[in-house]
């Protein structure tokens, strides 16, 4: 029932800015894209686990936090790979999420795709990472193989 609620939610801010509503008569409502509930995951959080393409990138656009975690603490760029979404993958890189967070087994992005076989997003982040010297490149990619 809670993520029910929260879906609703999430549904109901995507046509809210859709809209284009900014307010209501004369005050201006604000709504925290950023509100997480009770286990720590907010909007983004669920519409990147539910594998919501058009929610996610609308919540991106509009300024919600990517350095955010599930509750299990996996942060929502993994959430996307997992679920083999490349378009959630760039709409979080293109807006400044962070290449080299870590999850619980000390993997950056790049790596868990790799591990995981996801062949086009892990050539994606190869594009989109910062250069390393052939040596670093050489250590990830046998700890990835391994």
């Amino acid at each position: 029932m809670k993520k029910f609620i929260l879906l609703l939610s999430i549904c109901f801010l995507v046509f809210y800015f859709n809209q284009g509503c900014l307010g209501i008569g004369e005050k201006e409502t604000v709504i925290d894209l950023n509100t997480s509930d009770i286990d720590g995951n907010n909007a983004l959080v669920f519409a990147v686990r539910d594998n919501n393409t058009n929610i996610s990138q609308d919540l991106i656009k509009k300024g919600a936090k990517l350095d955010i975690k599930d509750d299990d603490g996996i942060n929502v760029i993994f959430l996307a790979i997992k679920n083999s979404n490349l378009d959630i993958v760039k709409s979080l890189v293109e807006n400044g999420a962070s290449l080299n967070v870590r999850d619980h087994d000390d993997n950056t992005p790049l790596i868990y795709a790799v591990k995981r076989r996801e062949e086009e997003i892990a050539k994606y982040l190869i594009s989109k990472a910062p250069e390393k010297t052939s040596e670093e490149s050489s250590s990830q990619t046998e700890e990835a193989n391994e």
